[in-house]
């Protein structure tokens, strides 16, 4: 028994050593508690060895969590009023002027619009209970911090106000105001609305809150490289067919017609009709479109040239439009590399060449002429 109570006492000794290590001053009930617990375990003769308590430091506390404020965008558009919760799907709507879910109230505006709320896909079945909705109705009030938008007019009026939007919506105009001309994403007037405790202070938190969510885009500046001279050619019918725009000659290539035109009757080398088929945006031009200038001679051709003149199942390629006037008048080349069956549609292709270059394979031309014609 003497043994015994020598060894509980001896624990003790151990555990009121181990609490005077810690940095932080435990309480008298803590440490006889501990001291209590320790003896039990020491007298246990089924743990014959004594060894000091440990204890667990307290977890680390968290950061609060910043609740997210509301967000509220509008647009007039078309007399009807839309609302937006999600900034996404405004953005969206924007550039397609419609949206994929949405709940739709006839008349519901102050001035009798239609109001649309656009929905997100993970809301569309909410209805009224969406957030926009909710705060529209009064059934819900708009969290702080609080951002809006209202575009109409050309004009992006911006809030840190649900209030203020409401009396702007209701109204029409702002009675405080602080204006940014062209600064919108896509030019438009930024007015950034103000009320009677903040009229006479720029409103730098609301400017930097509309730059962030409408960041300016900065258009790389790219080296300017003129434009070289394209010129295509179609022999058919009896007529001759200049084209300057790849496009519009491959779809008279498809249909077979021009859908504007310049035509000059028996204008060609051996009388053949000549027509200039035209851009939709040079319809208008006449005469006075690039082709029509370079065959009249009153432009030169630029550098690089490429040309094609397309007749008889044969597609003549050339660098040069003094090779290409050659073989119009004439009608064949001096010179030529000629793949068999390697046009678009098996025509054989003839790269035409002239004494300074006939030794050398077009490789060059050959490139341009597969750059033009990839699908």
């Amino acid at each position: 028994m003497r043994s015994l109570f020598t060894l509980g006492a001896l624990a003790g000794a151990i555990a009121l050593a181990g609490c005077q290590t810690q940095p932080v001053q435990q309480s008298t009930e803590a440490q006889a508690a501990k001291v209590e617990t320790t003896a039990q375990v020491a007298v246990d003769p089924s743990k014959p060895e004594i060894s000091a308590p440990t204890f667990t430091d307290p977890a680390p506390k968290q950061a609060p969590v910043a609740e997210k404020g509301t967000d509220l965008f509008e647009v007039h558009h078309e007399g009807r009023i839309y609302f937006f919760y999600d900034f996404p799907t405004y953005q969206s709507f924007l550039d397609v002027g419609e949206t994929a879910f949405r709940l739709t109230r006839i008349a519901a505006g102050p001035k009798g619009e239609t109001v649309v709320f656009g929905l997100t896909k993970e809301d569309k079945k909410k209805g009224a209970e969406t957030p926009a909705a909710l705060i529209i109705d009064g059934k819900a009030e708009a969290k702080t911090p609080f951002y809006g938008e209202i575009m109409k007019h050309g004009r992006i009026y911006v809030f840190d106000s649900k209030k203020d939007m409401d009396f702007v919506r209701e109204v029409g105009e702002p009675s405080y105001m602080y204006t940014e001309i062209g600064s919108g994403p896509n030019g438009e007037t930024v007015v950034y609305v103000l009320n009677k405790n903040n009229k006479k202070k720029k409103p730098v938190a609301l400017i930097e809150s509309f730059e962030k969510l409408h960041p300016k885009k900065v258009q790389p500046v790219a080296e300017v490289v003129e434009k070289g001279t394209d010129l295509f050619e179609v022999h058919h019918e009896g007529r001759i067919y200049f084209f300057y725009d790849f496009p519009t000659y491959q779809s008279f290539m498809d249909v077979g017609e021009t859908a504007f035109r310049l035509t000059r009757i028996a204008a060609g080398p051996k009388g053949e009709t000549v027509v200039f088929g035209l851009t939709k945006e040079d319809k208008k031009k006449g005469a006075e479109t690039p082709a029509a200038l370079i065959i009249d001679g009153k432009a030169e051709a630029k550098t690089p040239f490429y040309g094609e003149i397309m007749k008889h199942g044969r597609i003549y390629v050339f660098d040069s439009k003094k090779d290409m006037d050659f073989v119009r008048e004439v009608g064949e080349p001096s010179y030529m590399y000629t793949e068999i069956g390697a046009g678009p549609n098996g025509e054989t292709l003839v790269f035409v060449l002239n004494k300074d270059n006939k030794k050398k394979k077009p490789v060059a031309l050959i490139e341009a002429f597969n750059k033009m014609h990839a699908k």
